[in-house]
Formats: structure tokens, C-alpha cells, sequence
């Protein structure tokens, strides 16, 4: 275990520290701070290969021309964004601000392979590139392998087409060594990312680490209460989905047997150290984050015949497309609200009319064959 000095940079503001060495015959060190305006306190961090590698390539790939059309998103900005708490991160992720074409994948390729050839102490090659989701954003993988003083190891990067998001400039603080400037995606839009997938039904093997994301963010992210139910409308009008947060609101989200079991499962695990006993803290966390903000939001879910406007237990599933019936639903519910005056904003309107293009794309073509990639001269 290794004291990450650099953690004392970054979004910290100092107000008081102390040191203490050897308490009760156990050497270690303990720095207490203040962190925007809550006392927090930074723990032992412990310095893996993984955590070394991935930000090394981190470093590699933003500090290249393509980082100018990256941002930052994924485990490695959760990291950052929730630091002291501890959260791993084992890949990369980024969103592309390049509008989706083809043609791209060659070109990304070898910006990748550029970026990562001028380090001295590690050897890259580009291993292969995948799609792995093909719904109106394509999502690239592409896998690496590095060698480093005789070891082998491997890490992916992920990155998703989406158009202009909301976006932020960080200090990145790596894991072992001095911090260095980063593009990244607001916290408010990456938590309605999280809120997405953790909604969408898709993975539920990944559900628990989404989950205790979005409880790391809610407790520790410094939201912007004022942009989140923005960027949870965005977010979810995109992809032509419910706002399904009535599972949530009424804490019955995850309350089945294999849930639970899979949340015992990632607590084994999961190396942080407030991880909640069970699943309903954490629906708990969020529910309290969200209900003050559900008048707020453009896209509201549909009526029931309860009269309420949120979905109650035993409705239509997570992450249905939206038909032309829902859509008039909704804007009646809009006017009983007297919400219809809302109006998108400029950046909504570029978001949702990239969208349009984007589906009109995926519809004219069949299937996107990659080419193997060479490694890494």
C-alpha cells in the first residue's frame, strides 16, 4: 500500500492537514482535508499495474491531437469525480465529439497507434478494434497489449459516438505521479448515463457496478442540482426512452432475489470500503436525489391509472422505445403539469437533430465489418 501524494491536487481545497505516523505501532499516513465544502478524509491508495497502465494511456491519448476530439467518461472520470471514496478502474472510456462515419474507425486507429508509439518505458500494439453496439451510437473496443519490463498485460478502450455534450476541464490526478489537464463529460451527464443503463435492462451483470456508481456520485460527485434534470432529459430523449424512475422513486427497484444476490456478489469483490450491505441503500441514496428534481423534468414518464405521473411497480419495462400514443400521453401530462412552454436549448436541439442523422445512418446500412488492425510497428 503506497501513499498517492498527487491525490492532494486536483479538485482539493486545502484547508487543514495532518499528518500521523506509526499510531498504535502501525505505520501509515493520514492527510485530512476539506473537500468544496464537506470534511472528507484521504486514505492509504493502493498503486496497482492497472491503475499505472490506464492512466498511462490516458495520458498518452489526451495529450495527442485525437485527445482534442475526446472526452473523458467511464470508471476513470468516476474516479476522479467521487476521490477520496475509492473506486477501480480497469479500461478506458471515452465520448468522441467526431460525428460517427465508417471511415473513422482506420483513422482512429491510427491516431491511437501514433499517441501511445513515444513512450520509453512501455510497448503498445493495437491488438484489434470491435463494435460493440450498433443502436443509433456506435461504441468502439479497442483492445491493447502492452509489455513492460518483460510482463504482459492487456487494456481496453471504449469509445462512444455522441454528439456535443457537456463538458468540463479537470486536473486529472493519476494514480502515481503530478496531475495533468483533462477533458471530461459534466458529472450531471455522466450520472444520466449511469442512470440510463442502470435502467435500461440490458446487463445485468454490470447493474451492480452502475448501481454503486450512481451511489458514489450522489454522495460524493458535487452535482449541480440545477443542471441535473437537464442533463437526465438529454440523455434519456436521445435514445427515445422513458424517464422510467418510478422503480426508483418508490425504492422497489432491485428488490428481487437475483439482484440481491448479485449485489452479495460485488460487494466480495469490490475493494472500496462504504460499500452498502444491501441494494436498497443505494436506491435509497438515489431516490432522495431525485424526487425534489421529478416536476423539473421535460420528460416525464407516463400517467397511470393510480393519477399518478410516475410509473408505479409491475408497469411497462425500463428502456421501452416510445410510441406515437406515449408521445401524446405525455405532452397531456405536460399540460396538467404546465410544462409545455419548455423548450429545448440550442445544444439540445444539435444533440437531438445528430440523433436523428445518426438513426437515418444505422437504417441505410446492415452491418459495419472492421478490418483486422496490424500491432504496433
Amino acid at each position: 500500500m503506497i501513499f498517492n501524494e498527487t491525490m492532494l491536487w486536483g479538485r482539493c481545497t486545502w484547508k487543514a492537514v495532518t499528518l500521523v505516523s506509526g499510531v498504535c505501532g502501525v505505520g501509515c499516513v493520514v492527510v485530512q482535508l476539506y473537500m468544496h465544502r464537506q470534511k472528507t478524509l484521504l486514505s492509504v491508495v493502493d498503486i496497482s499495474p492497472t491503475s499505472l497502465l490506464v492512466d498511462t494511456v490516458l495520458r498518452l491519448v489526451i495529450s495527442s491531437p485525437l485527445g482534442e476530439a475526446l472526452l473523458l467518461s467511464g470508471g476513470l472520470l468516476t474516479r476522479q469525480l467521487v476521490a477520496p471514496a475509492a473506486r477501480s478502474a480497469e479500461c478506458l472510456e471515452f465520448v468522441c465529439l467526431l460525428p460517427w462515419d465508417e471511415n473513422l474507425v482506420d483513422t482512429l486507429a491510427a491516431r491511437i497507434r501514433s499517441a501511445l508509439s513515444v513512450s520509453e518505458e512501455w510497448v503498445f500494439s493495437l491488438l484489434s478494434c470491435k463494435m460493440v453496439d450498433e443502436e443509433e451510437w456506435p461504441v468502439l473496443r479497442f483492445k491493447l497489449g502492452v509489455n513492460r519490463a518483460q510482463s504482459q498485460h492487456e487494456v481496453q478502450m471504449y469509445i462512444h459516438f455522441n454528439a456535443s455534450m457537456p463538458s468540463l476541464k479537470l486536473s486529472y490526478v493519476p494514480a502515481q505521479g503530478i496531475p495533468f489537464p483533462a477533458s471530461a463529460v459534466a458529472p450531471e451527464t455522466l450520472f444520466a448515463f449511469k442512470l440510463r443503463d442502470l435502467l435500461d435492462g440490458r446487463d445485468e451483470h454490470q447493474k451492480s457496478v452502475t448501481a454503486h456508481d450512481l451511489f458514489l456520485l450522489a454522495r460524493y460527485g458535487d452535482l449541480n442540482m440545477d443542471m441535473l434534470p437537464r442533463a437526465l432529459d438529454v440523455v434519456f430523449s436521445c435514445w427515445g426512452r422513458h424517464l422510467h424512475i418510478g422503480c426508483i422513486l418508490d425504492r422497489s427497484f432491485g428488490i428481487d432475489t437475483a439482484s440481491q444476490r448479485r449485489w452479495l456478489a460485488f460487494r466480495e469483490v469490490c475493494t472500496a470500503d462504504d460499500v452498502p450491505l444491501h441494494m436498497q441503500e443505494v436506491v435509497g441514496v438515489l431516490a432522495d436525489l431525485i424526487a425534489p428534481l421529478r416536476f423539473q423534468l421535460r420528460t416525464l414518464p407516463l400517467p397511470h391509472a393510480n393519477g399518478s405521473a410516475f410509473p408505479c411497480t409491475g408497469s411497462s419495462e425500463p428502456g421501452q422505445e416510445v410510441s406515437s400514443t406515449d408521445i401524446d400521453t405525455r405532452v397531456e401530462t405536460w399540460k396538467s403539469l404546465g410544462l409545455c412552454e419548455l423548450k429545448p436549448t440550442p445544444e439540445e436541439e444539435q444533440i437531438m437533430n445528430t440523433v436523428v442523422g445518426a438513426r437515418q445512418q444505422l437504417a441505410k446500412r446492415q452491418s459495419c465489418p472492421l478490418r483486422p488492425l496490424a500491432p504496433l510497428a
